[in-house]
């Protein structure tokens, strides 16, 4: 008995000893204290504050309160997950190269100033102007209907719910258009309530439903 248990016990070790330290590491979620609009420390793991600018460098986040007058870079290796009590404030702004959001969930941040994203974006109630830079990915999320979307070449919208005007200069597939979009490249489905194709599309590369 005393042979089995020990034999259990080695394998188990050695099972564990393959696991990636990293992939353990990327499983948990950093929570960055705010207070009063803003962090109430200077640093932490993976994540930096001074002069008014959160930088989030490596790992997931999430915040525990909202933020005012504050801005905030997420690198590459970041990932801002989702919590539909955060709120980054009017005077915001955020530059995305890593991750916004989290797929499988409609629990989404809230942003009421400008967002640049480079990176991926999954999920969202946007309030303000949002520019989709060349190599930026948005999958769903909620757009504001004071504001415009901007997808520059490059630029990949998949899905989504979009409230004011959007002018396409990349790629669009799929989504519920309720304001007006202005096209210079390619649409592939989607519903949409006004269309201006600036460029003539063929068949196979725009296919949408007029909703009104």
């Amino acid at each position: 008995m005393k042979k089995r248990l020990l034999s259990f016990l080695l394998a188990l070790c050695m099972a564990l000893s393959l696991v990636p330290v990293g992939a353990v590491a990327q499983s948990a979620v950093t929570t960055i204290p705010v207070s009063g609009g803003k962090p109430s420390a200077n640093s932490g793991t993976g994540w930096s504050y001074g002069s008014k600018k959160l930088t989030l460098t490596d790992g997931s986040f999430e915040l525990s309160s909202n933020l005012g007058d504050v801005e905030v870079v997420i690198q590459k290796n970041a990932t801002l997950m989702p919590g539909s009590t955060t709120t980054f404030g009017t005077a915001s702004y955020v530059t995305n190269h890593g991750t916004i959001g989290q797929s499988g969930t409609t629990d989404y941040p809230q942003f009421s100033g400008s967002v640049h994203n480079y990176g991926n974006i999954l999920g969202g109630q946007f309030k303000y102007h949002m520019y989709n830079h060349g190599g930026g990915h948005i999958k769903g999320g909620e757009f504001h209907s004071s504001y415009s979307v901007t997808n520059y070449t490059g630029g990949y919208i998949d899905s989504g719910t979009f409230n004011g005007t959007v002018d396409n200069s990349g790629t669009i597939n799929n989504g519920t258009f309720n304001g007006t979009v202005s096209n210079l490249s390619t649409i592939k489905g989607g519903s949409y309530k006004l269309l201006y194709s600036v460029k003539e599309p063929t068949s196979t590369s725009i296919s949408y439903t007029t909703l009104i």
